[in-house]
C-alpha cells in the first residue's frame, strides 16, 4: 500500500528543487551579466562621456529595449504553449516548427522596419541631434536592429530549452554578445570608432544563433497538422503581444531617458546610462537565473491549479529578491565613489565623470530593489495567464515613467530622471505585490512586513559599520585595500546581524521554501 507524501512536504521539495536548479543557471547568468557589466567598463575607457557616447546610447535605446521586450516575450510565451502539448510529442514537434517560422518572420520584419526608418526614429528620439550626431546613431541603430532580429530567434531557442528544463546552455550563451563588444573594443575602437561596439554585438547574436540551432533538430516530423499550427500561432502570437506590452515597464525606459535627457546638457544621458546600466547588471546577477527557472514551475503550478503553492513559490522570490538587492543597494550607495573610481576612471573617463554617476547612484539603487522583485513577481502574472492585466499594467506604468521623468528632468535636470526611476520602480513593485494578492491570497503580511524591517536593520547597520571603516583606515593603505577592508566589513556586519535578527544566518534556499 503506497503511502502520499503530505502536501506540504512536496511543496517544500519543489522549491528546493527550484533553488538549487536556480543556483547553475544564476551562476551562469551572473558570468553573462558581468561580462555585460564589463563591455561598458571597456566602452567607458575608450569613450567615456561624450558626444560618441551619447550617440551611441540614444541608437541603442530603441533597438535594445526592443530585444528585450522582444526575446523576454518571446521565452516566456513558449513555455506555456508548449506545456499545452506536454503529453504528445507529435504535436509538440509541429507546435515548435511553427513558432520557430512566426519568430524567424516577426524578427525579419524588426530588423527591416528599424533599418529603413533609422534616421526618422533617431530624430523622434532625440530631435535636436547635431547633422554628425544624427549620422552616427543612425548608422549604429541599423547594426543593432540587426543585432536585435538575430536574438529574437536566440531567445526562442533559448525557451525551447527551458521548457525542457535544459537550462545550462540558454543561461551561458548570453555571455556572447557581450563578449563580442569587449573584442571588438579592444582591437578596433581607436581605428572604427564607436559603431564596433554595435558589430561586436551582432557577432556575439549570430554565434549565440548557430550554437542553438541543434535545438529544434529533434523535433522533426514527417507530416505537420493545419490545426495545430493555427491554434499555435494565434496563441503564441497573442501571448507575445501581451506580454510584450506589459514588458513596457522593463523594456521603454531607456528610449524615455534618452528623450528627456538629450534635451539637458551633453553628457546627462553618459551618466544616467552608466548608473542605468550598473544596476540592470546587479539584477542580472542577483535575480536573473532564479527567474529562469521559477517560470516552469510556476507554470505547472497553475496548469495543476496548485494555487497555494503557487503563492508560497512567489512570496518566496519576494523574500529572496529583497534579501539580496537591500542589504546590496546599502552597501554600495556608501562604496560606489571608491567602486566607480576603480571600474571605471581611466582613458576618456575622468573624476568629473565619476562623480556624475555618482551622484545619480543612489536613486539607482533604490530603484535596484523594486526592479529584482518586479521581475520576479510579473512572472507570476504569466504562470496564471493573466497576460491583459499585466498589458494593462504595462503600458500604464511606461506612460507614469514618462511624465514623471519629463516632470522632474525640468526641476532638476538629469538627477530629476534619475529620482524618477526610483519612484517609479517602488509603485511597480507594490502595484504587483497588490494585484497578485488579489487573485492568490496574501503576498504580503505581518511576516513579511516583519522580515524587511530586520532586514532594513541589517543593511542599516552595515552601512553604517561600512563608512565608519573607511574613515578610520589609514590613507597609505591605498583605495583599493580600504575598498576591500570596508566592504568585508560590511558583508560580515550582514552575516553576524542576520544571526541575532533572524535567529540564524539569512540563507537563501530558507526564504524561497519557508
Amino acid at each position: 500500500m503506497m503511502v502520499s507524501r503530505p502536501k506540504t512536504v512536496e511543496s517544500a521539495a519543489s522549491a528546493e528543487l527550484v533553488f538549487h536548479m536556480s543556483l547553475g543557471a544564476s551562476a551562469l547568468t551572473a558570468l553573462a551579466t558581468l561580462l555585460s557589466f564589463i563591455s561598458y567598463v571597456v566602452a567607458a575607457r575608450y569613450f567615456g562621456v561624450s558626444a560618441e557616447m551619447d550617440a551611441y546610447l540614444i541608437a541603442a535605446a530603441l533597438p535594445v529595449s526592443a530585444m528585450g521586450i522582444f526575446i523576454t516575450a518571446i521565452s516566456i510565451a513558449v513555455v506555456p504553449v508548449l506545456a499545452s502539448f506536454k503529453n504528445d510529442t507529435r504535436a509538440r514537434s509541429t507546435a515548435c516548427r511553427t513558432l520557430l517560422a512566426l519568430v524567424i518572420m516577426l524578427a525579419v520584419a524588426a530588423s527591416l522596419v528599424g533599418v529603413v526608418f533609422a534616421r526618422g526614429i533617431i530624430s523622434f528620439i532625440a530631435p535636436q541631434l547635431s547633422p554628425a550626431k544624427l549620422r552616427l546613431a543612425a548608422e549604429i541603430h541599423r547594426v543593432l536592429w540587426a543585432a536585435t532580429s538575430l536574438s529574437i530567434v536566440a531567445n526562442f531557442l533559448s525557451g525551447v530549452r527551458c521548457f525542457e528544463k535544459r537550462f545550462g546552455l540558454a543561461a551561458a550563451l548570453p555571455m556572447l554578445p557581450p563578449l563580442g563588444m569587449i573584442v571588438a573594443a579592444i582591437m578596433l575602437a581607436e581605428r572604427v570608432g564607436i559603431v564596433v561596439l554595435a558589430w561586436g554585438y551582432l557577432a556575439g547574436f549570430l554565434l549565440q544563433c548557430a550554437l542553438l540551432a541543434p535545438t529544434v533538430w529533434p523535433w522533426r516530423v514527417t507530416s505537420l497538422e493545419q490545426k495545430v499550427r493555427s491554434e499555435t500561432g494565434r496563441q503564441f502570437l497573442s501571448s507575445v503581444f501581451l506580454i510584450g506590452l506589459s514588458l513596457l515597464v522593463f523594456g521603454l525606459i531607456p528610449v524615455s531617458d534618452a528623450f528627456w535627457a538629450s534635451q539637458l546638457q551633453e553628457g546627462s544621458l553618459s551618466y544616467l546610462g552608466y548608473a542605468f546600466r550598473i544596476v540592470v547588471a546587479l539584477t542580472g546577477i542577483a535575480v536573473h537565473g532564479h527567474a529562469l527557472v521559477l517560470l516552469p514551475f510556476l507554470a505547472d503550478d497553475a496548469a495543476e491549479r496548485q494555487l497555494p503553492l503557487l503563492r508560497a513559490r512567489l512570496a518566496g522570490a519576494l523574500r529572496y529578491g529583497l534579501a539580496l538587492t537591500v542589504p546590496l543597494a546599502c552597501l554600495l550607495t556608501v562604496l560606489r565613489g571608491p567602486i566607480l573610481t576603480l571600474l571605471f576612471q581611466r582613458g576618456r573617463f575622468d573624476a568629473a565623470a565619476t562623480q556624475g554617476v555618482a551622484a545619480v547612484l543612489p536613486w539607482y539603487l533604490i530603484g535596484l530593489v523594486g526592479t529584482a522583485c518586479t521581475y520576479l513577481l510579473v512572472r507570476g502574472f504569466y504562470s496564471l495567464s493573466n497576460l491583459k492585466a499585466a498589458a494593462v499594467g504595462g503600458v500604464a506604468a511606461l506612460c507614469f515613467y514618462w511624465i514623471l521623468s519629463g516632470l522632474l528632468s525640468a526641476l532638476l535636470a538629469h538627477r530629476g530622471i534619475a529620482i524618477a526611476y526610483a519612484l517609479y520602480w517602488m509603485v511597480c513593485l507594490a502595484g504587483s505585490v497588490i494585484s497578485l494578492s488579489r487573485q492568490l491570497g496574501p503576498l504580503w503580511d505581518k511576516t513579511q512586513s516583519g522580515f524587511l524591517v530586520r532586514l532594513l536593520g541589517i543593511s542599516g547597520l552595515a552601512a553604517f559599520a561600512t563608512q565608519l571603516t573607511r574613515r578610520l583606515l589609514p590613507q597609505f593603505l591605498g583605495s583599493l585595500a580600504q575598498l576591500l577592508v570596508a566592504g568585508s566589513i560590511g558583508l560580515l556586519t550582514v552575516v553576524i546581524a542576520s544571526r541575532y535578527l533572524f535567529g540564524t544566518r539569512l540563507k537563501l534556499n530558507a526564504l524561497v521554501t519557508r
